[in-house]
């Protein structure tokens, strides 16, 4: 089963896209839909997930109980994110459209066009005016949200962008390339400010909130902490025992957390690096890590179609939410 598992792995990385999924071979058990994408809401309000089943499950994240399922996706859900003041949603998903939700209403979303190939991350800037949709087909769109039909591209990667990550400034644009870059844009003309190169894709990319690093998550099982230009490696984070695939900063940028191939969550204390015992709390990759707020709560997701809510402070699960067949 562990060959078949790695094998579609391999096949959907390489297509830059996850579906359609064939079926597994007779006697082997269909996995649930996985978890894709995770975000909390600005006020803590909310918790949201995005699935491979084309669905976005809306959780109450202080009772743990669904609000609303979404079903407007045509596509596997790969990004969430919400406006600074909370009152948007953007989802990413395969199918070429971004959508911006009204929050808390999860009504009518308005779609924002332009992608020629699925979407695989999104993001808000800082000060709310723009939405950044990375895509399949290495390009980064970016929509004024105050007029949805406006975008412009960001062009210079090669293959898929499989992640992105506005700066807390909001002047500049990081992107994480399966084309073995990582790129640093400026957002006011989207000009290409640097490409770095590495040696394996890029998989995710993410800014501390003092600006004091960019993190990258990479095929090679390690994480890189650069300076916020990009240009320079600070420091490598080694631990995961298979790819890493999803990071996030707390909220006061001391804890670093990091999801890998490996089925675990890693906690990075800095600046020093040290991790603490890997969370083993997923059975398979986890493909989205996202913090509350206020800092005390992180939650992860992935290849079991579970959502984990960890204590930051403990390491221990509080709970785990199952979106369950829709």
């Amino acid at each position: 089963m562990t060959r078949w598992l790695t094998l579609l792995v391999l096949v959907a990385f390489f297509s830059g896209c996850h579906e359609p999924v064939p079926p597994p071979p007779t006697g082997i058990t269909k996995l649930p839909p996985s978890i894709k994408a995770l975000a909390y809401s600005p006020d803590g309000r909310f918790l949201v997930s995005g699935n491979e089943d084309w669905t976005i499950t809306v959780w109450d994240a202080h009772t743990q109980q669904q609000v609303k399922t979404l079903n407007q996706a045509q596509g596997t859900v790969t990004g969430i994110a919400f406006s600074p003041d909370g009152k948007w949603m953007a989802t990413a998903s395969r199918d070429l459209v971004a959508l911006l939700w009204p929050v808390p209403a999860f009504d009518h979303p308005i779609e924002l066009k332009g992608h020629t190939n699925g979407l695989t991350s999104i993001a808000f800037s800082p000060n709310g005016k723009w939405v950044a949709g990375a895509s399949s087909d290495a390009t980064v769109r970016i929509w004024d949200v105050a007029h949805p039909s406006r975008s412009k591209v960001l062009k210079g990667h090669e293959q898929e962008i499989s992640g992105l990550a506005f700066s807390p400034d909001g002047t500049t644009l990081a992107t994480a390339g399966k084309d073995n870059k990582l790129g640093v844009w400026r957002v006011a003309d989207g000009a290409l400010l640097s490409m770095v190169p590495y040696d394996d894709p890029v998989m995710a990319v993410a800014f501390s909130p003092d600006r004091k690093f960019l993190a990258t998550a990479n095929w090679d099982k390690t994480i890189s902490l650069r300076d916020p230009d990009g240009k320079k490696l600070v420091r490598t984070l080694s631990g995961h025992t298979n790819w890493v695939l999803s990071l996030a900063f707390s909220p006061d940028g001391q804890t670093l957390a990091s999801g890998s191939g490996d089925g675990t969550v890693r906690l990075w204390h800095l600046p020093d690096g040290v991790s603490s015992p890997p969370m083993a709390g997923q059975n398979q990759y986890v493909d989205a890590v996202t913090w509350s707020s206020d800092g005390k709560t992180l939650a992860s997701g992935g290849g079991d179609g579970k959502v984990v809510v960890w204590d930051a402070a403990t390491d221990k699960s509080l709970a785990i939410l199952d979106p369950g067949p829709h």
